[in-house]
Formats: structure tokens, sequence, C-alpha cells
């Protein structure tokens, strides 16, 4: 099996490189690179375990070769229905994909299981940085602890205290800055540490674990109509339509579900962007939110989160600061679900969408508290 990179914008490609974050055609400061690959096949999931080897992922995915250099325990993650919550709102097909089961507590685990065991089966060794806002940054230190590798972490000195604990419990270096996660990100882009760059939004490789969300889906319930994501830098949501479509050329599936990314009043320049037929629109400034997790006034990953949103006629959905909180209380309240309060956005977004009965819907928990 072999791939390449491809501009999602110019259709231009490149020989994979661990250190080309993006086309050099366009703005270096956002994600336009893909993974694509050779070969056409898809080989079905089993429902055991999604990370062993090249078959299990079929000819369409990267992974190791049958050698599992880190491995924290990786399991298929549940699809829970909730059930109090949508007879509250008279909703019906409403499941959660409880991202929060993975070893660190999010999604983000799926991403550093493929990047470090790359890194590893190609006996690369430098260090690691990454900018980050908490979660991204705790998985990928414990998988760098495991490989053996200096991780640095980047963060806004307001990023939580708890997050900062878990950084350095796995040896992570922290290192803050007393500014906004994008201005943090942008010096990094001009003037940039040693090292490989593990940014989520930047890491094209990273997206290659976070799209078997979609494949395992598939095998669990079928195809949704609609996935709600809560969307930072929008990564995920790019990712999961990837995969999606990955499936649907292979003929498994005949449509795609509408991907519906949620963001922060205020805080939603993918909202701007796709309004505007944007590739990307940088807002002025982004409230404080709870929602650490997903404040942004740039979005990384936002020229593909358009292609992901225009292919699958889904859309953006903005949820203010007390939509949010009161998401979470019912969801904590009324169901067995303990999601970071980054997640909540997708139950606050449910009721701001019309979605019939008869459709099969899908909330991503990115995370547990």
């Amino acid at each position: 099996m072999s791939f390449k990179l491809e501009c999602v914008k110019c259709k231009s490609t490149f020989p994979f490189d661990i250190k080309l974050n993006t086309c050099p055609h366009h703005n270096k400061h956002y994600g336009y690179l893909q993974i694509i690959y050779d070969s056409k096949k898809y080989k079905p999931l089993p429902v055991k375990n999604t990370f062993v080897d090249e078959n299990t992922f079929g000819d369409k995915s990267i992974i190791v070769n049958k050698n599992t250099f880190v491995d924290l325990g990786q399991v298929i993650t549940p699809i829970i229905k909730i059930n109090n919550f949508s007879k509250k709102y008279g909703l019906k097909n409403i499941y959660v994909k409880d991202e929060g089961k993975n070893p660190t507590g999010s999604f983000k685990d799926r991403e550093n299981f493929i990047f470090f065991n790359y890194l590893l089966e190609h006996n690369i060794k430098e260090s690691i940085y990454i900018i980050s806002s908490g979660n991204a940054a705790i998985s990928t230190t414990a998988y760098a602890k495991l490989a053996g590798l200096k991780c640095s972490c980047y963060l806004p000195t307001k990023t939580s205290s708890s997050k900062k604990e878990a950084i350095k419990f796995h040896l992570g270096e922290v290192l803050e800055e007393d500014v906004s996660y994008e201005t943090i990100y942008n010096n990094l882009v001009i003037n940039p540490p040693s090292g490989i760059n593990a940014t989520p939004g930047v890491c094209p490789l990273k997206e290659e674990g976070d799209k078997m969300i979609a494949y395992e889906i598939i095998e669990q319930i079928g195809l949704p109509d609609k996935v709600f994501v809560p969307c930072g830098n929008g990564t995920l949501l790019w990712s999961i339509f990837k995969g999606f479509k990955e499936i649907k050329d292979a003929g498994r599936i005949i449509k795609l579900p509408q991907m519906i990314g949620v963001q922060i009043e205020g805080g939603d320049p993918l909202k701007h962007a796709l309004n505007k037929g944007e590739d990307y629109v940088i807002l002025e400034d982004a409230p404080d939110s709870l929602a650490e997790g997903i404040i942004a006034t740039e979005s990384y990953s936002s020229p593909k989160t358009m292609i992901a949103i225009k292919s699958s006629e889904g859309t953006i959905i903005s949820v203010s600061e007390q939509e949010i909180i009161k998401a979470h209380q019912e969801i904590t309240d009324l169901e067995e679900i303990l999601p970071e309060i980054t997640s909540s956005v997708v139950y606050a977004a449910l009721k701001k969408v019309s979605i019939n009965n008869e459709e099969l819907v899908i909330c991503i928990n990115t995370g547990c508290k």
C-alpha cells in the first residue's frame, strides 16, 4: 500500500513527508493537505478491535505493518442511544459516539496511535512539539512518553490547571504564553522550533486516526443521516467526513451523511467562512467560554472543513454560552454520559436543527470530564 499528499484546493500532489504540513501554494497557516491512497480497495472492519494491522483497516488507511510499538489499549468506542434527553425535545433516533472512552479520555488518542506508530515504524526519533488548548497535548505526551520521544507543549496560560497537570504527568514540557491559542500557533508557523509539528490541523497523518470514527459508525449502526461534531479547528469534522467519503467511494454506502459542525457564538470562524464562501475567515476576537477546547478566532482546518460541509450538504451551527451550560446540565442529569463541557455544544445544537424522527443522528462526544 502506498500513499501521498494531495492539496484539497489545487490538487497538487507531493510524496508523503511527515514535515510537510500544508500546500506550499496556499496560506501556510492553514491545512490544505490530505493523505490519498493508490489502492481503492475496501475491506470490512471486524467489530473487535480496529487497531491491529493493515488488514483490519483495509488498503485505504495508514497503519503499521503488524507491529504495534505503542499502544494504550485502544478499542472501538461505544454508541449510546440517548432516550431521556431525546424524549424531552421530541426527538427519536439520537445516538452518541462516546470518544471519552479512549485511553486518555478523548478522540485525540486515535490520532496519536497512528502518528507515533508511524514514527517508530520508520525509525523517526526527533522531538515533537504541539500547540494545544489541552486534550491534544495530554494525548500526545502520553504516547510520546511510551515512544521515548520528547514532547514540548505550547499552551495558552488560561488552559485549565488540571490539563496542565495531566501533561506534566506524562512528562510533557509545558510552555505557557499569556496570549491566545491562535497567537501561539501563528508565531510558531513563522518561527518553528526544531522537531516535528504534531498539531492537529496541519498534521494530515493524525487525520487518519480520526477518520476511523466513520468506519466504526458504519460497522456499529449503519449510515447516519446527520453527524454533529464540536469544532475548533474543524479537523475532526473533516476527518470523519473523509472516512465516510472513502467508504462511499468504495461503493459501501450510496450517500454521505450531513456533517453539522458546532461552534461558539462569537468564536465561530467556520460559520463566517461558510456564509462568505471563503476558505477561512479570521475573527477579531472570541469570547471566553467554558468550552475552552473549541474557542476560536481562526479554524486552521477550515479549507478542508468547508469542503466537508458543502459536499455533505451540511452546515455550521453556533450556540451561546447559556445554551451550552443548559445542555451540559441536561445531558448529565438525564443520561449516563459525562462529557467535558466542550462536547456539550452538540446537545445544544440538536435543538436548533430540523430533524425528522426517522433520521438517524449521531453526536460526537469528543471527551469526558
